[in-house]
């Protein structure tokens, strides 16, 4: 009898509480914030390209971007919520294109529950990109347009512009990767 209510004791110590706990993959993608860089712009022909997924492309197509290129990977802002992330470092193909891009997802939501999301840098002029749009449910996402002021040759010229494609969990399949 004694051996019996230890078992009982040992399994609602060490099993119940496993039963209950969220697998660690789900609590990594509930309500994580990531942000991706795109320009307009033909991806390298040589070394690493990054991916820009069809969904991106699709939209900003529908919008007359011809060819796009992704700058940055999927970069996480839910890991320092609060403080500020280097999400870009402002280089394409190793020459400066702009100024570095930080990230900041704040830790307190909109009154109707969204996440608050401020991107700043991009050129000297520093315009800020600042959703407060951005639905907490996983799946969520937007692209923001930027536009950093550069004076352009005719409308057709794409210098100086730049999306910030925000997703509240990986969009994709493709590694979370901060280069």
């Amino acid at each position: 009898m004694k051996f019996f209510f230890a078992t009982c004791f040992l399994t609602s110590v060490f099993l119940v509480p496993s039963l209950h706990a969220e697998p660690k993959s789900s609590l990594r993608l509930e309500g994580s914030v990531y942000v991706k860089i795109i320009l307009p712009g033909k991806a390298p022909a040589k070394g690493k390209r990054r991916v820009v997924e069809p969904w991106i492309e699709k939209e900003l197509q529908a919008k007359g971007e011809k060819e796009l290129r992704a700058v940055t990977g999927w970069v996480s802002l839910s890991a320092t919520e609060g403080e500020s992330i280097e999400v870009w470092d402002g280089l394409v193909d190793g020459k400066t294109w702009g100024c570095s891009v930080d990230g900041l997802l704040e830790k307190e939501r909109t009154s109707k529950g969204n996440f608050q999301i401020f991107l700043s840098g991009w050129s000297p002029v520093g315009p800020e990109v600042e959703t407060q749009a951005l639905s907490p449910k996983p799946g969520s996402r937007e692209i923001l347009f930027v536009d950093v002021g550069m004076k352009r040759s005719s409308p057709q010229d794409r210098a100086g512009i730049a999306y910030a494609v925000l997703s509240v969990g990986l969009p994709s399949f493709e590694k979370l990767q901060k280069e």
